[in-house]
């Protein structure tokens, strides 16, 4: 027994290397995501693993592209088990960034984001989860909320084994422009590879803001906001349709219809008050896409 306990000891410590190793962001893993104009890089920009190597006592992966008031570039992760830390350049610390394991109801704090005036930690709670088909295969989706909601920007929607959907680290709101489609398009590391959106991962046809058309020569307004029983959806593009989507905070499709030129209805008196997401399609595939706040009847 006394002979086996070191290769038994040697095999653990060896098997633990190489879970930490590899269970996430591998050396080469790339996620393409869609910038804004308020932030520096082109549109849109990618987070590489450039490497992995020794940082402060941590066999980490070296992540370059990461742009933002205050986020580290490179970027040091290491992973443990269902757990992602990343190296604080305001703490000095590794922090918590993602607990992939978390169940619905627990919580999980990320410190050491941003020194003052703003707040340097937010807390992450899972409300549920569920697998979301990508081409064929799927992929598990955890629904989250954040809080405090300002002044940071995250998304709602974090993929096991992958990161956020809206950016790989919380980000200042200031620097976000709200109305613009932001977030991850694609994910790839040489084993998994992953197109979250119906379109090319280094198109930028689809970005728009509040002041640009969804497509030439036409303009769409989503009112009131908070709402109650309906919302008018306000849309002059002529002899053209559009299709409108509305999503609960789990990323599920609550409303689908598709609209014509001119006003629209939709009906919301049948859902539960809360935070809800609004994406508009045309013909041509271009988007425009916000959030709004459903209020009790």
């Amino acid at each position: 027994m006394t002979r086996t306990l070191p290769s038994v000891v040697l095999f653990l410590f060896a098997f633990s290397a190489f879970a930490q190793q590899y269970d996430f962001a591998p050396v080469g893993a790339r996620w393409t995501y869609t910038s804004t104009s308020a932030m520096p890089g082109e549109f849109p920009h990618d987070l590489v693993v450039e490497s992995e190597e020794l940082f402060n006592g941590q066999l980490c992966r070296k992540i370059t592209g990461a742009i933002g008031n205050g986020l580290p570039n490179p970027l040091y992760v290491y992973s443990r088990n269902d757990s992602v830390f990343f190296y604080s350049e305001v703490s000095e610390n590794f922090e918590l960034l993602y607990d992939f394991g978390a169940e619905p109801g627990e919580t999980w704090t990320i410190n050491g984001l941003f020194g003052p005036p703003f707040e340097d930690n937010i807390t992450i709670e899972v409300q549920g989860s569920f697998q979301q088909p990508i081409g064929d295969t799927s992929v598990s989706v955890m629904a989250v909320t954040i809080s405090p909601l300002l002044p940071f920007e995250w998304g709602l929607q974090i993929y096991k084994g992958i990161g956020n959907n809206l950016f790989h680290l919380p980000y200042v709101y200031q620097w976000l422009e709200p109305d613009k489609l932001v977030g991850l398009r694609c994910y790839s590391d040489g084993q998994n590879e992953f197109q979250f959106v119906p379109f090319d991962c280094d198109t930028s046809i689809i970005i728009s803001s509040a002041e640009a058309p969804i497509s030439a020569g036409s303009e769409i307004s989503v009112f009131p906001n908070p709402a109650t029983d309906r919302l008018m959806v306000l849309w002059d593009a002529p002899a053209s349709h559009l299709l409108f989507t509305l999503y609960s905070p789990l990323g599920q499709v609550v409303r689908q219809q598709i609209l014509s030129t001119g006003s629209n209805e939709v009906e919301l008196a049948n859902l539960a008050a809360g935070i809800y997401y609004w994406k508009a399609t045309d013909e041509t595939g271009r988007s425009r896409g916000g959030k709004i706040v459903k209020e009790r009847n």
